[in-house]
């Protein structure tokens, strides 16, 4: 029995050493997709919107990213921000607001070793509805 032990450990480490194949490079990710499930609300900021707020909207933003490295001089000046083009959904709940849509340019900036995201960003919307 303690050899057929043996045998099955110098099988795994022999497996596990392989494993490991330096003459591989690896290269980070340049390219990601992100989904995102949008949940929120509409907060009555004024008395004349009481009758807009019926429920919490939903939606959906697709995103595409490129990430930087600094080829060129001012992504490193800038803390190697990211780039890409995103769709967004909304439902708004209600009659009145219908549903949006809308497809952007947008630049992600890192902050505090990249524990905080400012996302801005440039496009075209569309509303269903116009009130």
């Amino acid at each position: 029995m303690k050899k057929w032990i043996v045998v099955f450990c110098y099988i795994a480490f022999a497996k596990a050493s392989f494993a490991q194949d330096s003459s591989k490079e690896t290269f980070p990710s340049i390219h990601n997709f992100e989904a995102s499930y949008l949940y929120g609300a509409i907060l009555e900021h004024n008395p004349d919107i009481a009758h807009l707020i019926s429920d919490h909207p939903t939606g959906i933003m697709l995103r595409y990213n490129r990430k930087t490295f600094g080829e060129n001089e001012w992504e490193s000046r800038y803390g190697y921000p990211d780039w890409g083009i995103s769709g967004i959904y909304q439902d708004m709940k209600n009659r009145f607001l219908g549903e949006a849509y809308g497809a952007y340019g947008h630049y992600n900036f890192y902050f505090l070793n990249r524990n905080l995201n400012l996302s801005i960003g440039t496009g075209l919307a569309w509303s269903s509805k116009q009130v």
